[in-house]
């Protein structure tokens, strides 16, 4: 199943039981640019042991496409300090104006997500 955001980002907070050891977090993204869903604008991810005191651990700016591309699914991975954590959560915040050179170009576009793993 999909989860798609276009006006507001995905914002997921993760709660383990227990710290646990986190290195990287992958996001399956998917990609059909003729349908306006495009990588997210950028990816933050927030980590710690206390839910009212998250570190930003890594900001992402995934590369944008230039032109249309075939649909496809795609994962996304982005590094973080390894540490254990309780705590994770992540931001992915979709295009806001589609480029000059797509049919809906000016349009906010679409961020859809369907799995987040932890490494």
């Amino acid at each position: 199943a999909w989860l798609g955001y276009r006006e507001k980002p995905l914002e997921a907070l993760f709660v383990f039981e227990k710290p646990t050891p986190v290195k990287s977090v992958m996001l399956s993204i998917g990609r059909n640019l003729g349908g306006y869903i495009f990588p997210p604008a950028s990816i933050e991810v927030w980590a710690g042991n206390d839910r009212t005191k998250l570190q930003l651990m890594q900001k992402l700016n995934p590369v944008q496409p230039t032109q249309n591309e075939a649909v496809r699914i795609e994962a996304i991975e982005t590094k973080v300090k390894e540490g254990s954590y309780t705590f994770i959560k992540v931001i992915a915040r979709p295009v806001a104006k589609l480029p000059e050179w797509h049919g809906g170009k000016g349009q906010p576009a679409w961020v859809f997500v369907d799995e987040v793993f932890f490494n």
